[in-house]
């Protein structure tokens, strides 16, 4: 008979706060991630855009914008993992849903889910099977689903409206 079971996290940041989208992925990650955002929203204005400014500025909108780990276990083997914000589809946020490579996650955070989690080193076994560590994306089963949603630019850079 099949046991499943879901493990939600209790993370927090490496600052105590919500966890955010800085301590849950590597540098290329997240560049790529605002690089994306940059071109969904159009935003060529001739200023020049920071990631830790924006970075910041999502972390700053509070308790929606936290990031949540999910971890499915049937017969107490990781079968997927949820990582990414809840916030559904509104004016003033967009809901994104990306499978990103599992060696973009920060050791950091791969250590603090397994520890947090009691998945006494589940986590991190499954990122070795399945994290991979090379670019470009290409194979499937070397990606994690990450689900979240980022505020529109009005919505981020209000003063700049």
């Amino acid at each position: 008979m099949e046991n499943k079971r879901i493990i939600k996290s209790t993370l927090k940041s490496s600052n105590g706060g919500i966890l955010q989208i800085n301590d849950v992925f590597k540098k290329r990650a997240i560049e790529g991630i605002f690089e994306f955002w940059l071109k969904e929203y159009n935003i060529n204005d001739g200023r020049t855009y920071f990631v830790n400014d924006w970075c910041n500025r999502i972390s700053s909108k509070g308790i929606d914008y936290e990031m949540t780990v999910e971890v499915k276990l049937v017969n107490d083997k990781i079968e997927n993992i949820f990582i990414g914000h809840e916030k559904g589809y509104d004016e003033s946020g967009t809901n994104y849903s990306w499978q990103i490579k599992l060696s973009w996650l920060s050791k950091r955070f791969i250590n603090n889910v397994d520890e947090n989690l009691n998945l006494n080193g589940k986590f991190i076994e499954f990122i070795n099977e399945h994290g991979g560590s090379g670019y470009p994306l290409d194979d499937e089963n070397d990606r994690i689903k990450i689900r979240f949603s980022i505020p529109s630019f009005k919505n981020l850079y209000p003063d700049l409206n």
